[in-house]
């Protein structure tokens, strides 16, 4: 059947002739009008339209939902750009609704999806929804990104929420912009957006609060503080060290000045801590370091610490400077202490000032601090003890005494002469008037030994010798020397001197075999100008019996440009048995002349002893 086209003005009612589509207007006509104003137009089935519908009133036929595009369109346009388009009573949605401005009719409170959505969806993904007013939320907002419409403050809950919750249990919210708070920001969890430091309060917060009164706050990882932390209590999340400013902390302030800080149990500090007074919680004992510390460090290099009451230490103290708080004296050790240790081993102690010993001082090495005398017991000492009974006491270097020295035993350090008296001492005394002084060993003096008081006696004990190269002097004529011989003694030759004293020989032995090798017996003139040597001695064979010789020998020298010359004949006087006239004693000179020597000659084929003691006069 072919299709036909119709003009028609005026009919009751229009149909298509067989079952199809009824077109209208789909050729030369640039606008369908359905009935006109007033006139009711219902279309009992659906209606479609491939462009666009006019109506002043649209409605269903019967009391039900209007449903326009709901079977092929892929969109409704209700009305053009610029024109308003009112809906009177609630208006649902069952997908989505487009429109370029939404308001109330009235002046009241714009509903969207107010009586039976689930969820209200506002613009597509990358979509901005400008919202130029207040935005009131009675239930919860989701949203992908909301901003404000100008550079100001976006502003949460200003008016009239109680609170703002953002995001649902579980769910992260970034905010990578800096977050202010003028209250307060409850959160399960609070995250840096990305491996970095979280920063709360960075920017111009005052103080930032964490969390309630009563309500514990738990820090999992290390928590790093610039400034300050305020809490009400701060512990450890496990059993475990509370440890505070362990990563990159230089300092760790705990409390303000003047704030009371109470550590109920024991306090641990590895390296140091600052506080302006530290006492303890009851009347007890202040303890610091008592368990594991093997060192406690008070104040830093040149700050001074005051201990203005007693100071009690168990084992040791150290510091770069002790002082007593006021101008008086420092006490230390004055209660309780049995000893006070003043540094270790190979440590110098440098005392500037006088120091005061009431009973003793026990030190591995005392020196002065410049290369000045070594001054003890200076001021009010009236004694000074070096050491204990049965301890060595070693002066390495000299040692010079004013007055007195009191030592139950003086030795050398090394096998090497005792000198006392050697350097500036014009005199030596030893032992006071009474007292006995014994010497065990042989006493050589290059001077003169003086006996004390009166009577200036010295003994020579059993079986010992004393060689005097000077001379014995006693006051008033009235000193001795008491010898007390062994009993093998050889017998001791003794010169009288002016005042009583005594000069002492020198001795000489030995053997001779021959007539030609001489035995040398004494070496004499080391000093004066005139010399007279005595020479006493005795001989005798010791290859045969009854070869005897016994004579008294003098000698006079004279000392001539520094050589010694013989003056006038050697004075002898002989007793002899069965020697014949071989044996002899002889003067000589020797070294050049510098000194005199006594020899003794043999006979050829006897081999002979001999023994001499000769007295030296020098002047």
């Amino acid at each position: 059947m072919t299709d036909f086209n119709f003009d028609i003005v005026y009919a009751t009612s229009v149909d298509s002739i067989s079952a199809s589509a009824l077109t209208i207007g789909t050729t030369n006509q640039n606008a369908l009008t359905l009935s006109r104003t007033t006139i009711q137009t219902t279309v009992a089935g659906p209606l479609q339209a491939s462009e666009g519908i006019t109506s002043n009133s649209m409605d269903t036929v019967s009391a039900t939902t209007l449903t326009l595009g709901g079977s092929t369109a892929t969109a409704v346009t209700i009305a053009d750009t610029g024109v308003a388009t009112t809906v009177a009573g609630s208006l649902q949605a069952t997908q989505g609704l487009t429109t370029n401005s939404m308001d109330s009719i009235t002046a009241t409170n714009l509903v969207i999806g107010g009586s039976t959505a689930t969820a209200v969806t506002i613009a597509d993904t990358g979509v901005t929804t400008t919202i130029e007013g207040p935005l009131s939320v009675l239930g919860s907002f989701l949203i992908n990104s909301v901003d404000t419409t100008g550079a100001v403050t976006l502003e949460l809950g200003p008016a009239n929420a109680t609170a703002v919750a953002i995001a649902d249990t579980g769910v992260t919210t970034t905010v990578e912009g800096p977050l202010q708070a003028d209250e307060g920001i409850t959160s399960d969890s609070l995250d840096a957006v990305t491996a970095t430091n979280l920063v709360i309060g960075a920017a111009t917060a005052t103080g930032v609060t964490i969390a309630d009164t009563g309500v514990t706050t738990t820090i999992e990882g290390p928590m790093q503080v610039d400034e300050g932390i305020t809490s009400d209590s701060l512990d450890a999340v496990t059993a475990t060290n509370l440890v505070i400013g362990a990563a990159t902390a230089t300092g760790v302030t705990i409390a303000d000045t003047g704030v009371t800080t109470t550590v109920e149990g024991p306090i641990q500090v590895d390296e140091g801590m600052t506080v302006n007074s530290i006492d303890t919680i009851t009347a007890t004992n202040l303890v610091i370091g008592a368990a594991t510390a093997t060192g406690v460090t008070i104040a830093d290099t040149g700050v001074t610490t005051t201990v203005e009451g007693p100071m009690q230490v168990d084992e040791g103290i150290t510091s770069d400077s002790l002082d007593a708080a006021t101008a008086t004296t420092l006490v230390i050790g004055a209660a309780t202490a049995t000893g006070v240790t003043i540094a270790d081993t190979g440590v110098t102690t440098t005392i500037e000032g006088p120091m005061q010993v009431d009973e003793g001082m026990t030190v591995n090495s005392i020196d002065t601090i410049t290369a000045t005398a070594l001054v003890l017991g200076a001021a009010t000492a009236t004694g000074v003890t070096i050491a204990d009974t049965g301890v060595t006491t070693t002066v390495e270097g000299p040692m010079q005494v004013d007055e007195g020295i009191t030592s139950n035993s003086l030795d050398t350090i090394t096998a090497t002469t005792l000198s006392l008296g050697g350097s500036t001492a014009t005199a030596v005394t030893i032992a006071d008037a009474g007292v006995t002084t014994t010497i065990s060993g042989p006493l050589s003096a290059s001077g003169t030994v003086n006996g004390a008081g009166s009577k200036g006696d010295i003994l020579v004990g059993t079986g010992t010798a004393m060689g005097v190269r000077g001379g014995l002097t006693f006051p008033a004529d009235e000193g001795k020397i008491l010898v007390a011989r062994a009993a093998e003694s050889t017998g001791i030759a003794w010169e009288a001197n002016t005042g009583g004293g005594a000069l002492i020989p020198t001795t000489g032995t030995g053997s001779t075999t021959d007539a030609t090798t001489p035995l040398l017996l004494g070496t004499f003139g080391s000093t004066g100008d005139i010399l007279i040597l005595d020479a006493k001695v005795v001989a005798k064979r010791t290859d045969v019996t009854g070869a005897v010789l016994s004579q008294v020998y003098r000698t006079t020298w004279e000392k001539t440009s520094g050589s010694w010359l013989r003056v006038g004949t050697d004075d002898s006087s002989i007793w002899s048995v069965s020697t014949g006239s071989t044996w002899t004693l002889v003067a000589e000179q020797s070294g050049g002349g510098s000194t005199v020597i006594l020899r003794a000659y043999g006979a050829v084929g006897e081999t002979v002893s001999w023994s001499a003691s000769t007295i030296e006069y020098a002047v």
